[in-house]
């Protein structure tokens, strides 16, 4: 009989369990994953965008204002909106207002 073998690309996309309680280890991992893989196709996103950008600008020479504007602005609305998905956005928010109570105080 053969040995079975396991694929290492299956078990890679393995959905992780979660039951949905935020203090369950599995859900938080589960929305660590999820908020990892939102970041990289943002970050593709904006990469294919700016390949774009770049590939229009070559091609269309001296006329590239008139015939690249959707490029550029597409590109820039994907980089001025936040590339990470989670982080430390709440707790900069804190130490932002706190920064700004102290600087107030003295």
């Amino acid at each position: 009989m053969s040995k079975p073998t396991a694929d290492p690309q299956s078990s890679a996309n393995f959905p992780i369990p979660n039951s949905g309680d935020p203090k369950d280890v599995m859900t938080k991992i589960a929305k660590r994953e999820e908020q990892s893989r939102q970041t990289w196709v943002n970050i593709m996103t904006a990469r294919d965008l700016r390949n774009d950008l770049r590939d229009c600008f070559r091609r269309e020479g001296v006329n590239h204002r008139e015939n690249c504007k959707e490029f550029a602005l597409a590109y820039m609305a994907a980089i001025n909106e936040p590339l990470t998905v989670g982080g430390v956005g709440p707790r900069l928010k804190g130490m932002k207002e706190r920064a700004a109570r102290h600087g107030s105080t003295s």
